[in-house]
Parts: structure tokens; sequence; C-alpha cells
């Protein structure tokens, strides 16, 4: 995702680089369709079970682990906010020397929020499966839809950046598991 939605123009000009994967990174866009294949892997040759039961017990932990590389990407001066005034702002010497929206921040508590919220709700509500999985979906790439306007970035569609319009369809997604999910329950309920 990071090469064909981010930085098409460089790899297309240094196809080699394609192969330096050290030197790459991989946008959370991408790291949803990678970790989804290997879960789907997972479920139908190792535990042999739906993909919903393996991705509702995996998301707790994505939600940390997505929050761990939020606060990774502060450290690196990486995923830049747009300059601010306000009081929280920080500056990243590495870059500049411009106040800024520290989005990093912004995201990563939104996650930790997430984490806490999707395992209250496996612990207390053991809700139906898939459930977890489409609020996960929801609950990460809509605030991610809203955080990105202060992010730095050129609009690329529709007034949207790269990462508002590659979080559109997995907010999709979710809302359709949900849903789904949601159907399921009532069948089994007749």
């Amino acid at each position: 995702m990071k090469i064909v939605f981010y930085e098409w123009s460089y790899y297309r000009a240094h196809p080699r680089e394609l192969l330096k994967i050290w030197h790459g990174g991989l946008a959370s866009h991408g790291a949803v369709i990678g970790i989804a294949s290997m879960l789907w892997l997972y479920a139908r040759l190792v535990v042999r079970r739906p993909f919903f039961w393996i991705g509702d017990r995996a998301v707790i932990s994505i939600a940390l682990a997505a929050a761990c590389v939020r606060f990774g990407n502060l450290m690196n001066s990486e995923v830049l906010g747009k300059p601010t005034s306000l009081p929280w702002a920080v500056v990243f010497d590495r870059v500049d020397s411009i106040p800024r929206h520290p989005v990093q921040v912004y995201e990563g508590l939104w996650y930790i929020a997430l984490c806490l919220a999707l395992l209250l709700a496996r612990q207390r509500w053991a809700p139906p499966q898939g459930v977890l999985s489409g609020l996960f979906l929801v609950g990460m790439f809509l605030p991610r839809f809203f955080l990105e306007f202060a992010k730095e970035g050129p609009v690329v569609f529709a007034g949207m950046n790269t990462g508002q319009v590659l979080s559109v369809p997995l907010i999709i997604v979710g809302a359709l598991v949900l849903g789904r999910s949601g159907w399921r329950t009532k069948e089994r309920a007749r």
C-alpha cells in the first residue's frame, strides 16, 4: 500500500528499491490486508476455525500494537501533523522548527482506548462472532479518517488525502461485518 499509494512515482523510477524491504515501511491500510491474510491462513490451516473466530481474538492485541507503532512514529519524527499554535504542539527537531499537532499521540491514545473497549466487550458482553472484528475496523479507521485532517499530506481525491481515501473502504467493510454479524445472530434466534 505504501508503495502503490504513497510513493509510486519513486518506486516506478527505482524498481530495484522494491526488493529492499529493510528500507521500507508498511502503511496501516496495507498492514490490515497483510494481517487479515495471515489470520485467514492461520484460521484455515492451523486452528481450523472460522476466520472471525481468530479475528475477534486478534484485534484486541492488534489495536495495542497499532498504538505502539504510532508512539514509535512520534519518536522517529514520522507521520507529521499540520502546524498549530496549540499549547501541546510538538516540535520535531529532525524535520523543522515548526510546532505541529502530535497526531501520533492522538492516534496512539485512541488505539489504546479501542484496545480496552474491545477487551471489555469480549469479557463482559461475549458478542457474536465477527462483531469485535467489525468494531475494530470501524473503531480504528473512522477516527483515523477524521484525524487525517490534522496530518500533513496532499489532497488526492474529493478533498481527501490518501489516508482518508484508504480508510473509507475499511470503514465500509467493518460496517458490513457488523451488519452481517447482527443478521446471523437474529437468524440463529429463530
